[in-house]
């Protein structure tokens, strides 16, 4: 096998290992049309040059990629005169070899995360934690204050935590916006390969890969919340590109098109049938000139849900478009049954 095409096979293998591939060694053998043990003997060279971790049994193998460099500094919130741009001069040393898209990166999470811990967290410490690996940088940002899913439901009057990030995935959301625009979350969650938070008992993460928010309730609780911000290094994505693409225009840099994963909005397997659901789905996008109703995930959808949205909002709000996406055939007939009510408006 050539040189590059081993190359090619060990970069395929971290990018899989990244993603938490349950399978990578069948994976790769599929994706290269090679056998598994040729893969397997990639994955075995790796683990002994110390990039990937193994665990488990050899039937039921796990890999991890392995930390080649970390870092750890916790800080007193009050402590005076401490702000993220001192946090992020203590960490860029760790992160000066990336390409400078990669820094960007990485400069505008930590620091835009950290000073939502120091203005919204109410807590008194703060621990950062960096680590690389072959392919990856991870930086955490982790807080004893309050938990930033109780407190955006306390701000809102949510009857569920979980619908916290139902309003974090809107983005122009801040429980202080005097000081903020409610941006960071959205962005850095886009920019960020994987992005996770943790708070309380509850585990909310977007991949870029799928463009998808998921949710999990089973993970053990902590206090405060835990940030995780993680990148494929070195990235294709450009900063101002991530940008641009939620901006009202080439001369008009609003931010002005959300993307809206309805999913979030429900409670299991749940259908979305009542006009209460839709206004939790409908609350602030007026803000924006464009919305992404994204309805990957959810079975089925309610007359009185698919006509509160394309119907009433629709023709409330004109200049706030309504764009559903990933619609299966019930959703789709239910939309087009509300916007046909509208008397033929689009």
């Amino acid at each position: 096998m050539s040189t590059k095409r081993s190359k090619q096979i060990r970069s395929a293998l971290f990018e899989a290992i990244f993603w938490r591939s349950s399978s990578p060694v069948a994976d790769i053998a599929i994706k290269f049309g090679v056998t598994r043990q040729n893969v397997s003997r990639h994955l075995k060279a790796l683990a002994e040059e110390g990039l990937v971790s193994v665990f488990g049994t050899r039937r039921w193998s796990r890999y991890r990629l392995k930390p080649l460099d970390q870092w750890k500094e916790k800080y007193d919130i009050h402590s005076p005169g401490l702000t993220e741009d001192n946090v992020w001069r203590e960490l860029a040393p760790r992160v000066a070899w990336l390409p400078k898209e990669d820094g960007d990166i990485c400069h505008y999470g930590t620091t835009e995360i950290f000073n939502n811990v120091l203005d919204h967290s109410g807590a008194d410490h703060a621990v950062v934690t960096f680590a690389r690996t072959a392919t990856s940088v991870s930086i955490t940002i982790e807080d004893d204050g309050v938990g930033i899913f109780q407190k955006i439901a306390s701000a809102l009057g949510l009857a569920d935590p979980r619908l916290s990030l139902l309003e974090l995935s809107k983005g122009k959301f801040t429980t202080d916006p005097t000081k903020h625009t409610g941006e960071g979350i959205f962005f850095n969650s886009r920019m960020f390969d994987r992005f996770l938070i943790r708070s309380a008992d509850l585990l909310f993460f977007h991949r870029t890969d799928s463009d998808d928010w998921l949710v999990d309730d089973k993970e053990r609780s902590i206090q405060g919340t835990r940030i995780t911000m993680q990148l494929l290094v070195p990235t294709s994505r450009v900063m101002q590109d991530v940008f641009s693409n939620h901006s009202s225009g080439p001369d008009d840099y609003r931010f002005a098109k959300t993307h809206v994963p309805i999913r979030l909005a429900q409670f299991g397997d749940e259908a979305l049938v009542s006009r209460s659901s839709a206004k939790r789905v409908l609350s602030r996008v007026e803000k924006f000139d464009e919305v992404l109703l994204d309805f990957t995930g959810v079975r089925a959808v309610g007359q009185a849900f698919a006509d509160e949205i394309f119907r009433v909002f629709a023709t409330a709000h004109p200049k706030t478009q309504l764009i559903g996406i990933n619609m299966n055939e019930q959703i789709t007939l239910m939309v087009q049954r509300a916007k046909a009510n509208r008397g033929g408006q689009d």
